[in-house]
């Protein structure tokens, strides 16, 4: 007669629980003497384990200085801070870093001229990662004033994740905004522009082709922190005519080494008295994006991709507002982190605070509970989030996170966290016919590769039931259903489970109920197995 078996066994518990955990105190990484420190940015090397953080030294004259710290794994300082320019204007920097050969590119502006007469000069240079020695600078854009027009020059920088060799994957992306304000409307543009900028072993950075993604209405874009294994950034930017009424919209352009593979619209908001701002972009693995911005006190995320050869195909999922506070936000700050988003933002309150969570890698939903890079000291301002992932597609899943309050401050965190399942036991069944289970993955929200293995059995798997709540069927001591035609379905041996993000499951138990095939030999077979198993004498020759 032959049986199956019912096991009920709940095997895992403590799902993991806060996504973006903290992984230790807040440091301080920079302090320039005399000085307020502002408007940070920061890039990570894969070789070395460092980060760079970049920021505007203002002393309280123009023109300002561009200062940056080289930061190990964990978010230290290593080695002295490094003066990277002394004549730069109080604006943004920007880095970037492009693994092959090991170098950060910094860009930032300045000034020439006098009174009405002046040019703004967008400079870059590399910063090597082992021994922080700089490059000369190169210019990489400009724009004229002129005596009835005034004019402004904002950039950012996008890496290369890559490993290449022979001179392949060391270019980084470097995109700007024209900004000329004149007398009369007929003066005015914006105009957003990007090429690629060579960043070899030795030397200066060497430009490439330039390329205008917006002749009209182009706010300040920002670029992902690298072009992911497709060698393909992602550029956003907020657009306007600056008309009455009229909206504004946030734009995405894919950029290869080639130059733009397509521009799409992700967001318009069309409500007199709002506007979008502060958009950033990040990516997983240049065919997968994400965006954010700002829109009346709000964060927005959307997710979006490019498949296939340029100009490819654009799809764009639905935006979503992942923070739960009601108090009014700003400047978001965005990357990719091996398996998840993680973002981080200012909010205004009477004291301003930086919040970090991580985000659903597919829909951009929380995945996490939200943290405070710092809950006490000093208002927190301009926040910038770098993981791992954005110098090496083989990095772990940490991130840095830096933030300015009169000086420049950082805290390490974690995607995902660290969680190994725990065994409850329990279940039912015959002796011998024990739980032999392996688990593969960390059992943490957002997990979709997570997987349970049942291995060496002591009967054949007819059917696996695995979940987060146990199927309504009884079980005592053991349960014995006939083998009937489920049988015929067999069952894999390693089943992987999709872990969602979804906070009810922290603390959760994931339950594994299995059908096995026993079986019960006649008494005609039990007298052949023994006749069969007896020693046989082997006659004499």
């Amino acid at each position: 007669m032959r049986l199956v078996l019912l096991l009920l066994s709940p095997v895992l518990s403590a799902l993991a629980a806060q996504a973006a955990p903290v992984l230790g105190p807040p440091a301080l990484l920079g302090n320039v003497s005399g000085a307020t420190d502002t408007l940070p940015q920061i890039a990570y090397d894969h070789f070395t384990d460092r980060y760079c953080v970049v920021w505007n030294a203002n002393n309280g004259t123009v023109p300002g200085q561009i200062h940056a710290q080289m930061l190990n794994g964990s978010g230290n300082p290593v080695g002295p801070m490094i003066v990277v320019s002394t004549n730069a204007r109080l604006t943004r920097p920007a880095i970037a870093n492009i693994r092959t050969t090991g170098k950060f590119l910094i860009g930032w502006t300045e000034e020439t001229g006098s009174g009405s007469n002046y040019t703004l000069l967008a400079r870059a240079r590399s910063l090597d990662a082992s021994n922080a020695a700089l490059s000369a600078s190169v210019v990489v854009a400009s724009v004229v004033s002129g005596p009835s027009q005034a004019v402004g020059l904002n950039i950012d920088i996008g890496g290369d994740s890559r490993n290449g060799f022979l001179g392949s994957a060391e270019a980084a992306l470097v995109a700007w905004q024209e900004v000329r304000q004149g007398s009369t409307s007929i003066l005015n543009s914006k105009v957003v522009r990007c090429r690629t900028v060579q960043v070899p072993d030795t030397g200066a950075p060497v430009l490439g082709a330039q390329s205008t993604l917006s002749n009209s209405g182009g706010g300040a874009p920002r670029v992902t922190r690298h072009g992911g294994v497709t060698g393909r950034w992602g550029v956003v930017w907020p657009s306007s005519l600056g008309l009455p009424l009229s909206p504004t919209n946030l734009v995405a352009c894919v950029v290869d080494a080639t130059g733009p593979c397509t521009t799409q619209t992700l967001a318009t908001v069309s409500t007199q008295g709002l506007s979008l701002e502060a958009p950033c972009c990040a990516t997983e693995d240049g065919v997968n994006f994400a965006a954010a911005w700002v829109t009346g006190g709000v964060v927005n995320v959307r997710p979006f991709s490019l498949t296939g050869v340029c100009p490819g195909v654009f799809t764009a999922g639905a935006t979503v507002t992942p923070f739960t506070t009601t108090l009014p936000m700003e400047q978001p700050s965005i990357d990719f982190a091996e398996s998840k988003y993680v973002i981080a933002c200012r909010t205004l309150s009477t004291t301003d605070r930086v919040r970090v969570k991580s985000l659903d890698p597919a829909t951009c939903a929380s995945c996490g509970v939200e943290w405070f890079a710092d809950a006490f000291g000093a208002s927190q301002d301009s926040p910038a989030v770098c993981a791992k992932h954005s110098g090496s597609p083989n990095a772990d899943d940490r991130a840095m996170v830096v933030w300015s309050n009169g000086t420049i401050e950082g805290r390490p965190f974690e995607a995902s966290t660290s969680s190994q399942p725990v065994t409850l036991g329990g279940g039912c069944g015959a002796v011998g016919l024990a739980d032999f289970a392996t688990y593969d993955g960390q059992c943490v929200l957002g997990n979709d590769t997570f997987s349970v293995s049942l291995f060496a059995p002591t009967s054949p798997i007819l059917a696996l039931l695995i979940g987060f709540t146990p199927a309504p069927l009884s079980c005592g001591p053991c349960t014995l259903i006939p083998s009937l035609d489920v049988g015929a379905f067999g069952a894999p041996s390693t089943v992987v489970i999709p872990i969602p993000c979804q906070s009810s499951l922290i603390g959760g138990e994931l339950y594994t109920q299995r059908l096995q095939q026993l079986l019960r030999r006649s008494a005609e077979q039990q007298q052949q197995s023994s006749l069969q198993d007896q020693p046989k004498t082997l006659p004499n020759e």
